[in-house]
């Protein structure tokens, strides 16, 4: 019992400080946006992705984080992560398509397949699949993780 309230208690606690950092991450979209999208990510911008991904990584740094193919294209957002009950993070719902959160898909894609980049600052991930691809993907039943 004293598990679950823990649980609950963190799970709130991070969507509220989520949505401060959702902001922020806008502001990031915004930079990348702006900024030419063709242009090979070097190999110190992947080292910085791989530094910062080698440590322990807050879920708030990871929740709500833009999906991007390898052509530097948004493909969706990252809305929650399935963890293991080790305590692993197996897998990354991923909304897709939609405005404002209407008609948005949730696809359930493997964790260890987002590939973490970093350029002036800003984090985002990196999936080698296109957003048709994941629309088409069989949407995520959450129905297996209630409580």
């Amino acid at each position: 019992m004293m598990k679950n309230v823990f649980v609950a208690a963190a799970v709130s606690s991070s969507l509220i400080a989520g949505a401060a950092v959702a902001q922020v991450k806008s502001e990031a979209d915004k930079t990348r946006a702006s900024q030419t999208t063709t242009a090979p990510v070097t190999p110190a911008e992947r080292h910085a992705a791989l530094k910062a991904m080698s440590g322990p990584m807050l879920g708030t740094q990871v929740w709500k984080q833009a999906v991007y193919d390898v052509k530097e294209t948004r493909i969706g957002e990252i809305d929650n992560l399935v963890v293991a009950h080790n305590g692993q993070i197996t897998d990354a719902v991923i909304g897709v398509g939609g405005f404002l959160g209407i008609g948005e898909k949730s696809v359930s894609v493997p964790f260890s397949a987002l590939k973490p980049m970093v350029r002036d600052g800003a984090m985002w991930f990196v999936l080698d699949t296109t957003k048709e691809a994941l629309k088409s993907a069989p949407a995520f039943d959450t129905s297996k993780y209630k409580l």
